[in-house]
């Protein structure tokens, strides 16, 4: 009596995150200021039928016509905006769904590990109380979509073990290919920690026939990929190596090390404190389960132990989110399937750290829900929408002017990050202006700055056409802007 009465209180406490971390979608953080403005333009675009795209880039790289950057979350993206339409909620509730979704996954394959009810339903309470999880159910973000596809495959992948079935090898290997996908950077990990699950199981398996259809399932997806990226692969590679290939340079990968001192002029993980913890957080998720591994015989610790470790091995940057959000899920998930009691500590205290970070971020939602509403920001700059112009800005401009779709925005990037070059938009870097422009950007961003690194703008500003018109004040930080208006020519 007394385990149901505390399994139902689990389930209320589950219900009651979910419940507040999907309420303040769109408010906390602000909405359409970070990465959700750029699944946001390419699944608008979608889903009015004209495919991933991103205009607003209007890049030497084709960016307006084809987008080639990771598609499955901004395929997610337009399927929410055709059930929902385009809105405040809309734009940030898409990572809301991913922590819940990945709440029910791992909760269903720590039962299909037979671990018992109540334990299973702490740890995943306790996947809320990773710093990173929890920073990227607030943020439109990739990375804890792949946990959901790696976790649901081998899910299937188990249970093709126990019923024999070649259908659910079929359909694993076709998950797997999707997480290849998800985000590209990640792949190289998927596909080495999946050839190893073959190894760990490979006294249940008929290695051959259950192989072949795995392989044929992620086959599936690689030819249907292909096939997408056939017509145009030139700006394929165009794209993903002028944003990718900083991935593999010395500086990149030392940064994590150098960082810890230092605080990063640019990413979101800022600050030496916070990117110390992190990185000590890191290193113990890594030799814990090295621990764990050599203590244990199990093959299912053994297989989560893979996806735990193998991210170290692909993508070796302590503070990327890359490797924090696999590897720390499932560290959850391994922690749970292994009865070491300092394990069940462990996930009691970040259990107790979710239900009081979420609630907080729930708490703040509410209290300042009328000051972060982006109809306070539309309210002041709605005088644009009312003249034929362009809107040249950072990506909390999308929400105002996308769904409307009369005015042309542009993407306003500083070039003092190297890797922003690629952004520019090919217009703004030209020397004339058939229509007026208006340029919103943050308080703190130089505008002598922008215009050196577009011509235009310097040209403009010689000519004394750039104008100040008004600053926007809002209690949210975010929506505190400076509006400009260049004159045309």
């Amino acid at each position: 009596m007394r385990k149901e009465l505390v399994s139902h209180l689990l389930k209320l406490i589950l219900l009651a995150l979910g419940a507040v971390i999907i309420a303040r979608s769109g408010i906390y953080p602000a909405a359409s200021t970070a990465d959700d403005a750029w699944f946001a333009e390419a699944g608008f675009h979608l889903s009015k039928g004209f495919g991933l795209r991103r205009p607003w880039l209007n890049d030497e790289f084709n960016g307006a016509n084809i987008d080639f950057f990771p598609p499955i979350t901004s395929v997610l993206q337009g399927i929410v905006f055709l059930i929902l339409g385009v809105s405040q909620f809309s734009v940030g509730v898409l990572s809301s769904l991913s922590i819940v979704i990945s709440s029910l996954l791992t909760y269903k394959y720590l039962r299909q590990n037979n671990v018992n009810e109540n334990k299973a339903l702490i740890s995943c309470i306790s996947l809320w109380g990773l710093q990173i999880v929890l920073e990227q159910s607030v943020r439109i973000r990739p990375e804890l979509w792949t946990y959901i596809y790696i976790l649901g495959s081998l899910m299937l992948f188990k249970g093709a073990i126990t019923e024999k079935n070649n259908f659910k090898f079929y359909v694993s290997g076709v998950i797997i290919g999707i997480s290849c996908i998800n985000y590209y950077p990640t792949a190289p990990l998927v596909l080495l920690a999946s050839i190893i699950q073959f190894y760990i199981y490979r006294k249940k398996l008929n290695i051959y026939r259950n192989f072949f259809y795995y392989v044929l399932g992620g086959m599936t997806i690689l030819l249907a990929f292909l096939f997408w990226i056939g017509h145009d692969y030139k700006y394929f590679f165009l794209q993903e190596l002028s944003t990718g290939s900083y991935y593999l340079t010395l500086s990149t990968l030392i940064a994590p090390i150098k960082n810890i001192f230092i605080t990063p002029e640019h990413g979101v993980w800022q600050g030496p404190v916070r990117y110390s913890i992190m990185c000590i957080e890191a290193l113990f998720v890594l030799f814990y389960t090295i621990y764990i591994k050599l203590v244990s015989k199990s093959q299912d610790v053994d297989s989560i132990a893979t996806f735990v470790v193998i991210p170290w091995l692909v993508y070796p940057m302590m503070g990327s989110p890359v490797l924090l959000v696999v590897s720390g899920s499932f560290f959850i998930v391994l922690l749970s399937i292994n009865d070491a009691p300092f394990n069940k500590r462990i996930i009691f205290i970040l259990a107790l750290c979710a239900i009081l970070k979420v609630f907080y971020i729930g708490y703040v939602a509410y209290k300042e829900r009328a000051s972060r509403s982006y109809e306070n920001f539309l309210g002041q700059i709605n005088f644009i929408n009312k003249e034929d112009a362009y809107i040249a800005g950072d990506r909390l401009i999308w929400l105002a002017f996308r769904p409307n779709n009369k005015n042309e925005i542009f993407w306003l990037v500083n070039s003092k990050y190297k890797e922003d070059f690629i952004w520019r938009s090919t217009y703004l870097r030209g020397m004339t202006l058939d229509k007026d422009m208006y340029i919103i950007v943050d308080k703190e961003r130089n505008l002598d700055e922008m215009a050196a690194d577009y011509k235009i703008l310097e040209k403009k500003r010689s000519e004394n056409k750039i104008q100040f018109i008004k600053e926007v004040n809002c209690c949210s930080g975010p929506y505190n802007v400076r509006v400009y208006k260049v004159l045309r020519d």
